[in-house]
């Protein structure tokens, strides 16, 4: 199980007293954070989607390291997909399901507390889009495109399966390379849109592309057709805000990709964060 763990993060914290943990069992990936007095303690993420049995490790690894009981632990919330495969009862803690949505929204409100309106992206294994107004989460729509599109494809076409891989090799590339830019086809500007906007991905047929283009390629596909979705759907229904969460969220590609939006739409206010695959977990716990 140990081997599953891919991030752990000490915050540090002082009186072990009325720990909140939130569980987001997702499709691919278990994130978990533990609050206390609604500041984040820990954060930790398993690649396989565990069981019952595999839980009971893990917060049994959380508690030794941090050397604290179960009676230190306030409340256990689960979120995802996977939530309802849980027992009832974990390490004699009661645990209550909430609402995915309810959870994003959540999370995504403790890091941007002063949006009352705004459009919520959580950039997963797919992409799901919710609309939270004062408070409330109203899915509006979702999409096949996510992390499951990038590492699927990266299978076939780069050979790995592995974010850290994925980013890495696309450090050295030039998603311009592989994709039909507006620069490619216009002789001219064009006023009101960046010439660095792509016309088609991977349209650019008769280039010849490394194999690092081919993973900014990818993740150039994946996050733009995800983010221009979102901004439509923002500006049909008059929001301003779009909030990103999600394992996406954290690439590097995602703050260049952003900046060629703002010029796109000037009016609309990004906001993301780097613990953004942890906001549904975090979500859970607040709730």
């Amino acid at each position: 199980l140990y081997n599953n763990i891919a991030l752990t993060i000490k915050l540090g914290y002082n009186t072990l007293m009325g720990i909140k943990i939130g569980i987001d069992a997702g499709s691919t990936s278990t994130k978990l954070a533990a609050l206390k007095d609604n500041k984040i303690l820990d954060l930790l993420k398993v690649k396989s989607v565990p069981t019952d049995g595999d839980i009971y490790d893990i917060f049994n690894s959380f508690m030794e390291k941090n050397e604290i009981k179960s009676s230190d632990i306030e409340s256990i919330q689960l979120t995802g997909v996977g939530a309802s495969g849980f027992d009832s009862k974990i390490m004699n803690i009661n645990t209550k399901y909430i609402h995915e949505f309810d959870a994003d929204s959540n999370g995504a409100r403790y890091f941007a507390p002063n949006l009352d309106d705004f459009l919520l992206i959580s950039m997963g294994t797919g992409t799901t889009y919710i609309h939270v107004k004062d408070k409330i989460p109203t899915h509006v729509g979702g999409l096949g495109l996510g992390g499951g599109t990038l590492v699927g494809l990266s299978k076939y076409i780069l050979g790995t399966v592995y974010y850290n891989e994925i980013y890495k090799l696309a450090e050295g590339g030039t998603h311009g390379n592989v994709n039909i830019m507006l620069s490619d086809v216009a002789t001219n500007r064009i006023e009101g849109l960046d010439m660095d906007l792509t016309v088609s991905n991977f349209g650019k047929i008769y280039s010849e592309a490394s194999k690092s283009d081919l993973a900014s390629g990818l993740i150039n596909l994946v996050l733009e057709n995800i983010i221009q979705t979102g901004c439509l759907m923002a500006n049909n229904m008059g929001v301003s805000n779009i909030v990103m969460i999600g394992g996406l969220s954290g690439a590097k590609e995602l703050a260049p990709t952003l900046d060629a939006f703002r010029k796109l739409y000037p009016n609309t206010n990004f906001v993301s964060t780097d613990n953004g695959k942890y906001i549904t977990a975090i979500g859970a716990a607040l709730s």
